[in-house]
């Protein structure tokens, strides 16, 4: 009994928490749905860097702690791709 009086009293605190006006800005300025083919141009970019960045992984046979390097010079290729057209 005494662990149900404190969860209720946890969820209702969190409840009460006023959301920051930092938040509300944000959210404020941001537009309100991405349109289609933005939606996929974003997702086409994402698989080209992730496919980039697993070529990147493959050719140092997966050695761990370079996953974040690896997506970042895919970023850095993709841009000139890009640059290029």
């Amino acid at each position: 009994m005494v662990a149900t009086a404190k969860r209720k009293q946890t969820t209702s605190s969190i409840k009460d928490k006023p959301v920051s006006a930092e938040k509300n800005e944000e959210t404020a300025d941001a537009p309100a749905q991405q349109t289609e083919s933005e939606a996929q141009s974003e997702m086409t970019r994402n698989a080209w860097l992730a496919e980039a960045a697993y070529y990147k992984a493959e050719a140092r046979n997966f050695e761990s702690g370079h996953e974040q390097e690896d997506w970042l010079v895919a970023e850095k290729e993709y841009k000139k791709e890009i640059e290029k057209k």
